[in-house]
């Protein structure tokens, strides 16, 4: 076989920025360690390349860091991680472009399953989704889970008989929310929604969302006269054209939902903003994660604009 490490590490170079992230949980700088595996290919594509060592502040040295099952391995392949102390993770970001699919078609992962537990015997599933073929920046935020034990088990990958990639992951803690729905949108007439949680480069919602959900179909039950702007909002990883369709769909996605459940027909308004309006740094993990979210805005009350 093998393989193009060098090759990957020039073409992730240029697909996604790495850079050295204090909140990264998936490293070294946290005691995370590999702490059992369903097989690895060894020689350079051990499961330990997907933790972060200290050595790599300026991130260039992970781009290279892929792991490989062994020689037909069969499915599931599975990856279990531990951690010294308690974590609390959110946001699970897969570079999943590979230089071995040039020669070895289908070699990427694509079906992926993510456990937590706080021992290795009582993990629960808080994830199922698809990677896309050779990609990489591939984000999944889930509902916030806390755990000691953190497992990855790969179901399927893209059609190749023998072995099975994954690239460089990292994991990241929640993104603050300090404050509720209704204060936020009290004080200041608008609220970043990061607990509407969407599967990777897609609008279709995830069950977790539903808390979030609640939340805004009492805020307008409180105030049927409001009216609000549900506004998507992207990362500036792919071409303005998808980040923008993108965005206009899964705000359209959140307004059906509410309207499911119950909400006024034209008390929400969705709109697409793609990454044109960023609230942090595009080119870590964590600055993307707060990029990726749905704001929803007061627009106007008609209560009060009658009354005038």
């Amino acid at each position: 076989m093998r393989r193009g490490a060098i090759a990957a590490a020039l073409c992730l170079a240029f697909a996604v920025p790495v850079a050295a992230e204090e909140d990264e949980l998936l490293s070294e700088a946290t005691g995370a360690r590999v702490h059992a595996f369903s097989s690895e290919f060894g020689s350079g594509w051990e499961a330990a390349n997907l933790i972060r060592h200290a050595g790599d502040e300026d991130g260039s040295a992970i781009l290279s860091r892929i792991w490989s099952s062994a020689s037909q391995a069969p499915f599931p392949h599975w990856l279990l991680f531990s951690f010294p102390e308690e974590k609390t993770f959110e946001t699970f970001v897969f570079d999943n472009y590979l230089a071995d699919e040039a020669d070895h078609p289908g070699i990427s992962a694509r079906e992926i399953e993510i456990w937590v537990g706080p021992e290795e015997t009582s993990l629960a599933k808080v994830a199922a989704f698809e990677l896309e073929r050779n990609k990489a920046g591939q984000s999944v935020r889930t509902a916030p889970i806390k755990g000691r034990f953190l497992k990855f088990v790969i179901n399927s990958n893209w059609g190749h008989p023998w072995y099975t990639e994954l690239g460089y992951t990292r994991v990241l803690p929640p993104v603050a929310v300090e404050k509720s729905l209704a204060e936020r949108m009290k004080a200041d007439g608008k609220a970043d929604l990061y607990g509407l949680y969407f599967d990777f480069g897609s609008a279709r919602l995830r069950p977790e969302s539903e808390a979030v959900l609640a939340e805004i179909i009492a805020l307008h039950k409180a105030d049927p006269g409001a009216r609000f702007s549900v506004e998507g909002h992207t990362d500036a990883i792919g071409s303005d054209a998808a980040n923008l369709a993108l965005s206009q769909a899964r705000a359209e996605a959140v307004v059906a939902a509410l309207a499911a459940r119950g909400a006024t027909a034209d008390a929400f308004t969705p709109t697409g903003f793609g990454a044109s309006q960023p609230v942090a740094d595009n080119a870590t993990d964590a600055g993307r994660a707060r990029n990726r979210r749905v704001t929803l805005r007061l627009q106007s009350n008609q209560q009060t604009d009658d009354s005038k």
